[in-house]
């Protein structure tokens, strides 16, 4: 409703400079995510001084892949690859309501961003998805060929960023055994750049227990010398205290 209105209001007034309304979704990330170096339950084995455990935080950029590169967009051009044999790859420009569309799409090699394609979350499209979105732009949209809005014309896909800006990582570092002591090293990152603040050393008595934990994290050490540890991650709460 609030599009159609908006769509009306621009119609209605003219649009000498095209100026769109919404708000800029470019290089729209996703939440924060946590990537580990292990998997629940597996048997791992490292030797002194190696990461039992790592894990980091990072945000994933959202980008759409065309479905079918046969579909017809803007003045007969499909979404094969351009001229120089490159895939589009569309990315969020605008971001909408979700009842008109969730996102307005973009390329930067399908005429030049200019052209955008409305988009719901899951790769369908609504009824005349496609507009022009630069200076000379206006509100009016026009179909895409063949007219197929109840199908999905894109796939949702998701890559890492390469900033490692505001990144927070940890490791858990095995440094060998004395009697039934076993010693590790905590240490943390920020932007790759060590927080000796936060660093700890941790001693563990195999007498006491096997399972081991810290923080989040419950630890079923199997095996222990002074060379090497094996071990489970038997659980980590998802590591929610890291995001």
């Amino acid at each position: 409703m609030r599009l159609t209105i908006l769509i009306l209001t621009l119609f209605i007034g003219g649009c000498g400079s095209f100026q769109p309304p919404w708000e800029s979704a470019r290089k729209m990330k996703t939440d924060l995510q946590a990537y580990k170096s292990y998997n629940l339950n597996s048997e791992y084995t490292v030797t002194t001084g190696s990461p039992m455990v790592l894990a980091r935080t990072y945000k994933e950029y959202i980008w759409f892949k065309p479905v079918s590169l046969e579909t017809i967009i803007w003045n007969g051009q499909t979404l094969a690859n351009d001229q120089h044999g490159s895939p589009y790859t569309f990315t969020p420009t605008y971001k909408l309501d979700g009842k008109n569309g969730d996102y307005i799409l973009t390329a930067e090699n399908f005429y030049h961003r200019a052209i955008g394609i409305i988009v719901f979350d899951d790769g369908t499209v609504p009824e005349n998805p496609v507009m022009r979105i630069d200076r000379k732009g206006s509100m009016k949209r026009y179909p895409i060929t063949p007219v197929a809005y109840d199908k999905k014309i894109f796939e949702k896909h998701f890559f890492l960023e390469e900033e490692k800006s505001g990144q927070f990582m940890f490791e858990l570092i095995y440094t060998g055994k004395s009697g039934q002591t076993i010693n590790l090293l905590y240490r943390e990152y920020i932007n790759d750049m060590s927080r000796d603040a936060f660093r700890q050393s941790l001693t563990y008595n195999l007498d006491e227990s096997k399972e081991i934990s810290f923080k989040s994290l419950k630890i079923n050490v199997l095996k222990a010398t002074n060379s090497e540890i094996t071990f489970t991650i038997q659980d980590d709460d998802d590591l929610e205290w890291l995001r």
